[in-house]
């Protein structure tokens, strides 16, 4: 019952093992960019912000420019 020789056996077990190392990285690299957006969320919300009201105060501008005309 024993299909798989020692050699085969040990050469899985250095895969997993590789394997394994390789998730913890990729699960360290996650977790510093996960951090990284949480500090940057209150910079993208203030930043859209005054986008949204800076283009609300040109629609403005540029409404009242045309309707009701400077002489």
């Amino acid at each position: 019952m024993n299909d798989i020789s020692p050699r085969e056996y040990g050469q899985l077990e250095a895969e997993v093992a590789h394997l394994q190392r390789t998730v913890n990285i990729m699960q360290e690299d996650i977790r510093i960019m996960r951090d990284l957006m949480e500090q940057s969320r209150g910079g993208w919300r203030m930043l859209m912000l005054l986008g949204g009201a800076g283009a609300t105060l040109g629609s403005v501008i540029g409404w009242a420019a045309s309707h009701v005309g400077l002489k």
